[in-house]
């Protein structure tokens, strides 16, 4: 009998190896062999398979079991655990409860509260059970308790349980503060972390986390002042805090001076900290520093490829966003919604409908398009390429919006002049209402004194009134504050041609449109310039007659270069799509969409 128990001992143990080392196989016909398998057999083998995922068989061997205790429980909830079966898991517990000779013990409700996270009425009936069974002063049941109440929102509830453990530790001190923060109860976190005896790196790194995410970036970068000079070891986490708090404040300074402190720690070869650090340049608009930290990154995931995608796309280098989205799916590296949105938007903003269109179509085929991010961002794609009715038949498909989807749709009519409701005050304005337009530039002039739109604004109603002395005073005041104008620039991605006779047509030039005191042949040769021109006439040689010619303007079109633009489209027999920096205009058979009212 005794040399059966040792040989039973010495395959229990074999088993154990077996497990330890993912060789489930021959863990099990090591099982098989043994003739009277125990409990620690049973409970072994459970465990190997509990913690490998493999679902039939880790039911199949608790079934077989002749006898069980809070192991094999405890074994068989956190198989459903790992897998996040909420329903298999609570029904393993309650069958747990109901067995007398099974006891429960701290990991079971350690486990079911961890379960219990996103449902504050689930975690509310384990706590009734954790107090019945006399584990409510207990430190390990303690934070995930707290844990749990502060995830649903139930911060008071959440501070009543820390407030009932007897003995606290640091776990459970790191998880009411961190409990705290995510409530938005910044005040009494930071009155509790600095009552504590005892802080770590998870103490430092939740508070910095936590203030960033609370919008307290400023205070965030302080604490990780004090955390240097305390000597604590800073991890990943804190630098990704810090960095994501230095991009919010456009504080460049000293995230260059993190930046030289990650170098010092060794830290540049981490893949989390070098996409932190791309954000970060990225927000503070030094688009190239991103470029070098990524190029120069050993490793790279979809995280550092969406920061420098978005970085691009947030800093006006659309095409650039484009490229690099192509490059990472040369590399096998397949978006997620945040990537595939941002390269969609960056579309969008060059009115690129082909290139958008191929990757609607694979937010279609991946199943993306489900994300509200990714239909919003093709809402405006479409809205923003002249396809209006696309934009709409797509909005009209999702099924849940947001307010995004519904400014990306209304703007996209506004656009073609079919929502005049909602910018009512803009449209009484750059139409000749000279009171109101001054009122409103003279206030964007009060509030921010280098902003050129305002003094362009102005110019253009002073020019319409033939008022060269007050144009001439504004150039001067722009030159003397460093305003400048944006250039006025169009462009186009496809090209075609043909012939128009405008003067014959009835064409009469608006010489209104030029904002110089000069004679009216040089006026008519500065219209002849204007950007826009230039590129329908591009379109005109280039682009077969069957399609429409797309232009974008980043200033808005002026009156002249609307009128040609009607004319041009009547006597090529075209339809040119112009979109501009205030709307869309679609000229067909020499009318537009926006009835001569933008």
């Amino acid at each position: 009998m005794g040399g059966n128990s040792d040989k039973t001992i010495l395959l229990n143990n074999l088993i154990k190896s077996y497990s330890k080392h993912d060789h489930l196989v021959y863990a099990r016909r090591t099982f098989d062999r043994i003739p009277h398998p125990n409990l620690f057999s049973w409970n072994t083998l459970l465990s190997a398979y509990s913690k490998s995922g493999s679902l039939d068989n880790m039911r199949n061997i608790f079934s077989r079991m002749p006898t069980r205790d809070g192991i094999s429980y405890n074994t068989l909830i956190s198989g459903y655990a790992r897998l996040s079966l909420r329903a298999e898991a609570m029904g393993a517990y309650k069958l747990m409860l109901r067995d007398g000779n099974a006891g429960v013990t701290r990991i079971t409700f350690s486990t079911m509260l961890m379960m219990s996270s996103s449902s504050a009425d689930l975690g509310r009936q384990i706590h009734c059970q954790i107090v019945k069974y006399g584990f409510e002063s207990h430190v390990f049941v303690g934070s995930p308790l707290v844990d749990m109440y502060a995830k649903v929102g139930l911060v008071h509830d959440a501070r009543q349980a820390f407030d009932g453990v007897g003995e606290k530790n640091l776990v459970l001190y790191n998880t009411m503060v961190t409990g705290l923060l995510r409530c938005g109860q910044v005040e009494e976190s930071k009155r509790l972390f600095r009552e504590m005896g005892e802080r770590d790196s998870i103490s430092w790194t939740t508070m910095v986390t936590g203030l960033t995410q609370n919008g307290l970036e400023r205070e965030a970068v302080d604490v990780f002042r004090e955390m240097v000079f305390g000597g604590v070891p800073i991890d990943q986490f804190t630098f990704g805090s810090l960095l994501t708090a230095c991009g919010s404040l456009s504080a460049l300074e000293e995230g260059k001076q993190i930046h030289a402190y990650i170098v010092r720690t060794h830290f540049t070869d981490n893949i989390f900290v070098g996409s932190a650090l791309v954000d970060m340049y990225s927000k503070c608009h030094k688009v190239r520093s991103a470029e070098a930290v990524f190029k120069s990154m050993k490793h790279k995931n979809l995280v550092s490829w969406t920061a420098l995608i978005v970085g691009y796309g947030q800093n006006g280098l659309s095409e650039e966003a484009v490229r690099v989205f192509c490059e990472m799916q040369r590399y096998g590296i397949d978006p997620d919604d945040v990537t595939l949105g941002s390269v969609i938007s960056s579309c969008a903003n060059l009115a690129s409908l082909e290139e958008g269109a191929q990757f609607h179509c694979q937010a279609f085929v991946s199943g993306l398009i489900s994300c509200i991010t990714v239909s919003n961002a093709i809402i405006t794609l479409y809205s923003k390429c002249g396809s209006i009715e696309d934009s709409h038949r797509l909005f009209n498909e999702m099924r849940v919006r947001d307010q995004v989807s519904w400014t990306a749709l209304v703007s996209g009519y506004a656009q073609f002049g079919k929502a005049k409701e909602t910018i009512d005050l803009f449209e009484k304005i750059i139409h000749g209402n000279m009171e109101l337009g001054k009122w409103a530039a003279e206030s964007l002039l009060e509030l921010e004194p280098q902003n050129a739109a305002s003094y362009i604004l102005l110019s253009g109603i002073y020019a319409s009134k033939q008022r060269w002395d007050e144009v001439a005073r504004l150039r001067g005041a722009m030159r003397d504050r460093g305003a400048r104008k944006e250039p006025g620039c169009s462009w186009i991605k496809y090209k075609n041609k043909a012939p128009y006779k405008m003067i014959e047509e009835g064409y009469v030039p608006d010489m209104s449109s030029v904002v110089h005191d000069v004679g009216e042949a040089e006026k008519m040769r500065m219209l002849s310039y204007h950007s826009e021109r230039l590129a329908i006439a591009f379109g005109l040689i280039f682009i077969p007659s069957g399609l429409p010619i797309r232009v974008v303007k980043n200033l808005r079109v002026c009156n002249d270069c609307h009128t040609v633009t009607k004319y041009i489209s009547k006597i090529a027999a075209r339809e040119i799509l112009v979109r501009d920096s205030v709307r869309f205009h679609r000229f067909r058979n020499g009318e537009c969409s926006c009835g001569d009212f933008w």
